[in-house]
C-alpha cells in the first residue's frame, strides 16, 4: 500500500542485501565499548550484544537499525531510483527513473556507526 500510495512523496527502503552487510561482532561490539553509557538505550544494546556474542561470536545483522539510522540521516546509504516489484512471492527491484522510490545499494559503515551512537558526522 505505501509502495503504491498517492500522498506519499519519496520512499527510501533499505534493501536486505545491504543490511546483511552490518552484522554487529565483536569488532562492533569493542567500537561501541566507550559509548555504552551514553545513554540507556545503547546500554541495554550493549549488554544485550554483549550475552548475544558469548553465545553467538559470529555476530547479527543489524537490519533494523540500519534501516533507523538511515531514517535520521539518508546519506548513510547511497541509494539508487528503482522500481519496486512482486514476482512469485519474492520482492525485487530494476533501476528505473521513478524519482519517488529508492532502495539502498552502499552503506557508508563510519556514518552508521557514528549515527547510531549519536556522534555528529561531518555531512559528506
Amino acid at each position: 500500500s505505501v509502495l503504491s500510495a498517492k500522498n506519499v512523496i519519496k520512499r527510501y527502503n533499505v534493501s536486505k542485501n545491504v543490511c546483511h552487510g552490518v552484522v554487529y561482532d565483536q569488532n562492533m561490539h569493542e567500537w561501541m565499548r566507550p559509548y555504552q553509557n551514553f545513554n540507556p538505550g545503547l546500554k541495554l544494546m550493549f549488554h544485550g550484544m554483549d550475552f548475544y556474542l558469548k553465545n553467538k561470536p559470529n555476530g547479527k545483522a543489524f537490519h533494523d537499525p540500519l534501516a533507523a539510522c538511515a531514517a535520521i540521516d539518508d546519506s548513510i546509504c547511497e541509494f539508487k531510483n528503482v522500481e519496486l516489484y512482486r514476482e512469485r512471492g519474492e520482492w525485487g527491484s530494476r533501476y528505473s527513473k521513478d524519482l519517488n522510490t529508492l532502495i539502498s545499494i552502499n552503506v557508508n559503515m563510519e556514518k552508521f556507526k557514528k549515527t547510531i551512537v549519536g556522534l555528529e558526522t561531518d555531512g559528506s
